[in-house]
């Protein structure tokens, strides 16, 4: 599964009431994947607690909705799965089905093959064949889904990329999906696909990734048309001067870890100009980036937000 959708910075949205159900309660904050030492790239794994595979937060009833609207509005686009990817899909479903109301029980009920969910009204019945398992299974979680099989894209539910369409990348295998990451395939690709390959459902792995980006709308699909792509021009002219004060997930994190600020802001230094465009991190964007990262670094209490 792809990063928890919550994690990205919000633009001006907020949270106007309590949520009567559970949020995450974790003890320990989350895998950031920046490490000490010169930029290199590495897959930023690390083995993974089950009691950690999905978080639920406080944005949960406002994704959910949001995707439902994209579910409904540009399925073809965010809802993707070759027949090969069928059995999977169903195994998933069956995992959350298991996993979400041990964990959630405030939330998720599932009894005679039916998972209710309490916070959205959403019910689905496992045992229909006419529901898609892979359907009912983004519905439930904020989590983007990808799922390989044999080190190919098979199927997903993707409604909140960065920058990349689900619909554009099916069928295609590790080097083809980094295709337009710099360094990836001249240095990691190898040992990427050794390690899928390795992986066993027993033993889990959880990947992190940073990036920062002034764009705080959860879909970022990259425009298709000429109208999406005036839509995309105009938000972007709208949103003003480049800041962080809407990232209020984002620096809660990093402040309660300035050492992680500092490992972000000497990462930012040592970008290859390639790598710097991909994660746009050039011109005013990383000047505002390392300015507050250098300020968490020295100011670290100050410069908590809440949601």
């Amino acid at each position: 599964m792809a990063q928890t959708a919550g994690a990205r910075a919000r633009g001006s949205q907020q949270v106007l009431a309590a949520c009567p159900f559970s949020a995450s309660q974790r003890e320990h904050l989350p895998f950031m994947g920046v490490k000490d030492g010169p930029f290199k790239m590495t897959m930023g794994v690390q083995p993974m607690d089950w009691n950690d595979w999905i978080e639920i937060d406080e944005w949960y009833e406002e994704e959910i909705e949001l995707k439902r609207q994209m579910l409904a509005e540009k399925k073809d686009r965010v809802l993707q799965e070759d027949p090969e990817a069928k059995p999977a899909s169903q195994e998933l479903l069956q995992s959350l089905c298991a996993w979400l109301p041990s964990h959630y029980p405030d939330r998720f009920v599932y009894e005679d093959g039916r998972i209710h969910n309490r916070a959205t009204g959403d019910c689905f019945d496992t045992r229909d064949p006419a529901l898609n398992p892979l359907y009912a299974a983004s519905m439930l979680v904020q989590e983007d889904i990808a799922l390989m099989y044999k080190g190919r894209l098979v199927g997903g539910g993707v409604c909140f990329p960065m920058r990349w369409s689900l619909m554009n990348y099916m069928g295609k295998d590790i080097p083809e999906l980094h295709e337009k990451v710099p360094h990836f395939n001249d240095t990691i690709v190898g040992q990427v696909s050794a390690f899928l390959d390795k992986l066993k459902p027993e033993r889990p792995f959880t990947r992190a990734n940073w990036g920062i980006d002034p764009n705080p709308d959860l879909d970022q699909h990259p425009p298709q048309t000429d109208e999406e792509k005036e839509e995309a021009m105009q938000r972007a002219m709208s949103r003003g001067p480049i800041t962080v004060e809407n990232a209020g997930n984002f620096k809660n994190v990093v402040a309660k870890r300035p050492e992680v600020a500092t490992k972000l802001s000497k990462a930012l230094c040592q970008l290859s100009p390639e790598f710097a465009e991909y994660k746009t991190m050039t011109g005013p964007v990383k000047e505002v980036a390392l300015d507050y990262l250098e300020n968490v670094s020295a100011n670290p209490s100050e410069l908590l937000v809440t949601a």
